[in-house]
């Protein structure tokens, strides 16, 4: 399948591998098994324009109670222009989205 280029924006573009995925998800299982919650993670591919829906599609065959997405700093108006994945997984999913600014480093 043809994934098209990244449009030019002047926003960041975060790209990680999968192994990077996997890394910060452990990261994060670890703190969150620490204090007593239940979590599962899974490292989904999905063509750009289709994420959203991977993860709604993904959280419904777990019969995820809750998915939680960080927001990456972008202006309002790209957000109503150009829309975000995590908006579009709160339209799609079956389930609460819980969405978290990410930690500054």
């Amino acid at each position: 399948m043809y994934d098209p280029p990244m449009p030019r924006c002047p926003g960041r573009f975060y790209p990680e591998s999968a192994a990077e995925a996997v890394a910060l998800l452990d990261e994060a299982l670890l703190i969150l098994w620490g204090s007593g919650a239940r979590a599962t993670t899974a490292v989904v591919d999905a063509p750009r324009g289709k994420v959203a829906a991977a993860i709604a599609q993904q959280a419904t065959a777990w019969r995820a109670d809750v998915i939680v997405l960080t927001r990456r700093p972008r202006p309002a108006i790209s957000r109503m222009v150009l829309g975000s994945v995590a908006d579009q997984v709160m339209r799609k999913a079956n389930c609460p989205v819980l969405t978290v600014h990410p930690k500054r480093k």
